[in-house]
C-alpha cells in the first residue's frame, strides 16, 4: 500500500517576464485559465467517478467481511450431541469344522 502523500496546491503558471497590457495578452491570459478550468473540472470529475469506485468496492468487502464473520460463528459454536446412538452390530466369529471349506463372492 502507498503511503499518503499530501498534494501541493496548484500553482497557476508565472511568465517569467510581464506582457505588456495589449488586449490580445488579456485575451490570451483568458484563454490560458479557461483552459485550466477545464482541465481541473475534468479531473475533478475523474477523482469523483474513482472515489465511487472506491466507496462501492468497500461495501463489497464490507459484505464479504460480515458474511464470513456470520460462518465463523456458525461453525464455531459447538453441536449438541446426537440422543440417538447407534453401535454397530456385533460380529460373531464362529471356527470351521476341520475339513471343511467355506467361500464367498465379492462383488464390487
Amino acid at each position: 500500500m502507498r503511503p499518503f502523500r499530501s498534494q501541493p496546491p496548484i500553482l497557476p503558471k508565472i511568465s517569467t517576464m510581464p506582457r505588456q497590457k495589449t488586449e490580445a495578452t488579456l485575451y490570451r491570459s483568458l484563454y490560458q485559465l479557461a483552459v485550466e478550468k477545464k482541465r481541473l473540472q475534468e479531473e475533478l470529475v475523474s477523482l469523483e467517478q474513482r472515489l465511487q469506485t472506491v466507496t462501492q468496492r468497500l461495501e463489497q468487502i464490507e459484505n464479504q467481511i460480515q458474511g464470513l464473520e456470520t460462518d465463523v460463528k456458525q461453525i464455531a459454536q459447538p453441536k449438541p450431541p446426537e440422543t440417538k446412538t447407534t453401535q454397530p452390530p456385533a460380529l460373531t466369529f464362529t471356527k470351521p469344522k476341520p475339513g471343511s471349506v467355506s467361500t464367498f463372492t465379492l462383488e464390487y
